[in-house]
């Protein structure tokens, strides 16, 4: 049973290139690079470019603001000092390490992440992993603090946007790989005996602009903390004769780029609604899936309108009402779940902003 969420193009299609590299597999034959998908863009700048400190004599710059999508985007501008690129670029706060991650707005595929900003410093994907995680302590910490921050590290900065991008890190067994004939393995981080950390992990990408597959990455941490990434091995859904998705996706609400948005003076990124309906995203199914224990066929379409106002509150008016659905109470549950959303900290720039978000309910 799935909640299906159409996000508006415009402001809200921000996803992964699924460009494929070649490389070399966990055999030595070439083959899909899954994990290079989620690291295609501009690739690494060939040197931190960083902003004046203002006192020469300290080691360290003071850090820049990169607290909200605006601040970050300023910051990228001021660092880079090209103010050219600022109508061209997104940008995602990752508070959990103290960073940013920025992009460039591609036509029709939206948002391809090309740089981490950390302390005033700009830095390609990779590149980026050993200075920042330097600054979090990795060359004292001890193996298992090592493990974590890697793994911090992947999935806060190098899968950030798969949810974007129509796939999800699998954290349990799918039924296509028996049939496929592999050994599936939950995330983990391992340390190694030089110091350094392997971290495993099967992704599934639903498609997109190419086939839905599943492939097996793993993302090698040196001692001093940079990293290498590598596609162990991948297939293809169709492959195996799979015309549906392999298994109910259950709390969580898929993004795709079919909606508009609709009217209002300000600005939003579409990073910051994103991010927020997300942390809904399981609420939300909840709404559906209680219904469907006793009416298992309840199934149809809402659209509604999101209004934000210029100080982040949310209000929230329905379009289009499924008679089913209103009748069972699933319009007026989801309608408060999407009440409840606050955009207090990151409110729309320049006015109020509204969202048109048409909803699909869809049984098993």
């Amino acid at each position: 049973m799935r909640l299906v969420a159409l996000i508006p193009v415009v402001i809200l299609a921000l996803v992964t290139s699924s460009c494929r590299r070649t490389t070399k597999k966990g055999d030595g034959t070439p083959g899909p690079d899954v994990a290079a998908r989620v690291n295609d863009a501009a690739g690494p700048v060939s040197a931190p470019t960083e902003m004046p400190a203002g006192d020469a004599s300290t080691t360290e710059t003071p850090a820049c603001d990169v607290s909200t999508t605006e601040k970050a985007i300023d910051a990228f501008v001021r660092i880079t000092g090209n103010e050219e690129e600022r109508a061209h670029r997104c940008a995602m706060p990752v508070p959990e390490i103290g960073a940013a991650i920025v992009g460039k707005v591609a036509t029709e595929v939206g948002c391809l992440r090309t740089h981490v900003i950390h302390r005033c410093r700009v830095y390609g994907v990779e590149e980026a992993a050993s200075r920042v995680l330097t600054s979090m302590g990795w060359t004292t910490a001890p193996p298992p603090e090592r493990e974590r921050l890697a793994m911090l590290w992947v999935r806060k900065v190098v899968f950030a946007d798969m949810e974007i991008a129509g796939g999800e890190i699998l954290e349990t067994a799918m039924p296509v790989f028996e049939r496929a004939g592999r050994t599936f393995t939950p995330p983990r981080a391992q340390a190694q005996p030089d110091g350094g950390v392997l971290v495993d992990m099967w992704v599934l990408f639903e498609g997109g602009m190419g086939p839905a597959s599943v492939g097996h990455s793993q993302f090698v941490f040196a001692p001093d903390a940079t990293m290498e990434s590598k596609s162990v091995d991948e297939f293809y859904l169709y492959e195996y004769m799979l015309s549906e998705p392999a298994r109910p996706r259950l709390g969580r609400v898929r993004s795709y780029s079919g909606g508009q948005p609709a009217g209002g003076s300000g600005k939003m990124d579409g990073w910051t609604f994103r991010r927020v309906l997300a942390e809904k995203s399981e609420a939300l199914d909840a709404c559906y899936q209680e219904k469907l224990r006793s009416a298992p066929t309840l199934a149809g379409e809402l659209t509604f309108i999101v209004a934000i106002s210029a100080r982040g509150t949310v209000t929230v008016e329905v379009e289009r009402n499924d008679p089913g659905l209103d009748a069972a109470g699933v319009t007026a549950c989801i309608q408060a779940v999407l009440s409840s959303m606050s955009f207090t900290s990151n409110p729309p720039q320049g006015g109020d902003f509204r969202v048109r978000l048409p909803l699909s309910l869809v049984a098993p």
